[in-house]
């Protein structure tokens, strides 16, 4: 975890490797999903590694519908950039990513807002988090242009 300082922020001691960064709220409170992601970052080197965010703006929305008699309460809808490889493409694909990242469909009406994505390909995977399941319920491929509303999500 690292702390904002005068010069950016600073994580300390990282061994070389491959990372997966997050830009989180200060006030995270682990209840937030982060702002901003940096896939499969390589620090080569020791001491100091700094990362050139890029503040996303584009956001989707969009609405689901069940094709059975209801829907559940535990949906949520997980936007997963392409062409992601080794950590990153195994975490963001998770159940645990869905249950700590998707953002929450509403019940009653089914609609749902992702903001903070960047421009580019991304698949879309609906899942439902009280499930024990391993795959997502439905999955779709958009590719984010700007703000934009999606056509009803049947699945």
């Amino acid at each position: 975890m690292a702390k904002p300082s005068r010069f950016g922020f600073d994580a300390g001691g990282l061994e070389r490797g491959r990372y997966l960064v997050a830009l989180l709220p200060e006030d995270d409170g682990d209840t937030d999903a982060p702002i901003a992601l940096l896939p499969d970052q390589e620090v080569s080197g020791l001491g100091a590694q700094r990362f050139l965010f890029t503040f996303p703006t584009a956001s989707l929305e969009g609405s689901v519908s069940s094709s059975a008699s209801g829907m559940s309460a535990n949906l949520r809808v997980l936007a997963v950039p392409e062409g992601l490889s080794g950590f990153a493409a195994d975490f963001l694909g998770s159940p645990k990513a869905a249950e700590s990242m998707g953002v929450p469909v509403d019940h009653a009406t089914g609609s749902f807002r992702i903001e903070h994505l960047a421009r580019g390909p991304h698949r879309l995977e609906l899942w439902d988090t009280k499930q024990d399941a391993t795959t997502p319920l439905a999955v779709r491929n958009v590719d984010v242009s700007g703000s934009q509303r999606l056509a009803l999500w049947t699945y």
